[in-house]
């Protein structure tokens, strides 16, 4: 990687444990699979809802399952912005992704735009420019995801707190599971009764409802952009039939999947 430069790439890590060093700093976000990772001491998971962080120079291991996959982000410590950004805005948002290691959940929308640009990756494979816009791109959205998850007080609720985003991160994690109250009530260390409240108050909609409204929008996007079968996409979101998917679906968006998805390959659906 030249001087001053970044690039997106994907990649299969090694189902056997690698160390690591280098001099430029990378951001690791999953696409499928599960990864481990050891980072200065820190251990996490990396999988399609999460990523990580590391900056330059701090020694880390890894591995992965089998058929994972991840977007690597490969960013020296001096890339300048593609898109002809002032160097002190650009700076700020590198300095301030790269200050320190972490791991970090992603929302269901970035990780359908990975998809995406994962595709895109693929298709444009010779063209060295995607690689650097694709870079941009993420480290873009990822610092105004993470600048919006550490917003003072956002979620505040007297002595307990309300995590939203690990609710978010748990339902994606688990949505081929019967997700239970009781299971997001624990992710947040709340009671079932005030979280339901809490919960209720600040999304407008129950916790079961919300968990449905994830699925259908799972539901649509693999409708939309993927050739699965009915079958395969309905246990692949914790419904135990095809009916109860389609019942579902059906009372949810006023059409079938079966329609959705004609309806949609003949473009007049959005």
């Amino acid at each position: 990687m030249s001087k001053g430069s970044m690039l997106a790439r994907i990649s299969q890590l090694s189902h056997t444990v690698e160390y690591h060093q280098h001099i430029h700093h990378q951001v690791i976000i999953g696409i499928k699979g599960e990864s481990s990772f050891n980072i200065e001491g820190e251990l996490g998971q990396v999988d399609k809802y999460s990523g990580c962080i590391i900056p330059s120079n701090e020694s880390h291991s890894f591995y992965g399952s089998e058929n994972n996959e991840v977007f690597i982000l490969d960013v020296q410590p001096n890339a300048a912005s593609v898109l002809g950004q002032p160097v002190d805005r650009f700076n700020h948002i590198c300095e301030s992704l790269f200050a320190s290691h972490r791991y970090f959940p992603i929302d269901q929308q970035m990780h359908f735009m990975l998809l995406s640009l994962d595709k895109e990756l693929t298709v444009c494979r010779s063209d060295s420019d995607i690689k650097l816009l694709v870079a941009e791109l993420i480290l873009r959205s990822l610092y105004n995801r993470l600048i919006t998850l550490n917003a003072p007080g956002d979620y505040s609720l007297g002595h307990n707190r309300l995590n939203l985003t690990l609710v978010q991160q748990y339902v994606h994690a688990h949505i081929d599971e019967k997700i239970q109250i009781s299971d997001l009530a624990k992710v947040c260390d709340l009671s079932e009764s005030y979280f339901y409240k809490k919960f209720r108050e600040k999304m407008g909609v129950s916790p079961h409802q919300y968990i449905i409204d994830e699925r259908m929008k799972i539901a649509k996007f693999l409708l939309k952009n993927t050739n699965k079968p009915l079958t395969d996409i309905c246990f692949s979101l914790g419904f135990s039939s095809q009916s109860a998917f389609t019942n579902t679906f059906t009372k949810n968006t006023g059409c079938s999947p079966s329609q959705y998805r004609i309806k949609n390959s003949e473009g007049t659906f959005i």
